[in-house]
């Protein structure tokens, strides 16, 4: 008798359950060599896009207006005494000339960081352990394409999940236990 489809997300649960593990393990224990490919190429990327001269602009011109907003609020906190009518009128708010400074770069940079890290997580698959876990990756898709296709019964559905899995180290079932 074929599998119903709550028979079918049991056995998908327990694929990805064994290959999300081991995917885990393999992504945080390679999360440095991630960085550091992202941040080696970070460069590049921005200047590939485009914009390595436009964001050492921004990040100057941010430089600038912090040391600049720096020095016009140590004198405007002197003038405080001077005109202290100005300050409790101005929107009943103690801090008017605390302005926050522009973050354009800051913001750009965070993004372009995270776009050139999804890049090195793609190139990351070129090394040994990215390749390990591509075929890992690729071994739960096949699993659970097979669990979707296939017509056969539990006993010989685990059967073939085993052998998929094996290629990678893993097992769907260990000592042939049964599934209930």
């Amino acid at each position: 008798m074929a599998m119903n489809q709550k028979q079918r997300d049991h056995f998908i649960d327990r694929v990805n359950d064994k290959c999300g593990s081991k995917i885990a393990e393999i992504k945080a224990l390679n999360a440095t060599v991630i960085q550091n490919i992202s941040d080696a190429k970070y460069d590049e990327f921005i200047e590939t896009l485009g914009l390595k001269v436009d964001m050492q602009i921004l990040q100057e011109a941010e430089q600038v207006q912090e040391e600049i907003g720096v020095k016009i609020k140590g004198t405007l906190q002197g003038l405080e005494d001077l005109h202290p009518s100005y300050k409790k009128n101005r929107y009943n708010d103690d801090n008017y000339f605390y302005a926050s400074s522009s973050t354009y770069y800051h913001c750009y940079s965070e993004f372009l960081k995270a776009c050139c890290k999804a890049t090195a997580e793609k190139e990351f698959y070129l090394t040994d352990a990215g390749k390990e876990l591509k075929a890992l990756e690729d071994t739960r898709q096949q699993a659970v394409d097979t669990i979707m296709m296939d017509g056969s019964n539990c006993q010989d559905l685990t059967q073939k999940l085993n052998g998929i899995l094996g290629v990678s180290g893993l097992q769907l079932l260990a000592n042939g236990s049964q599934l209930g």
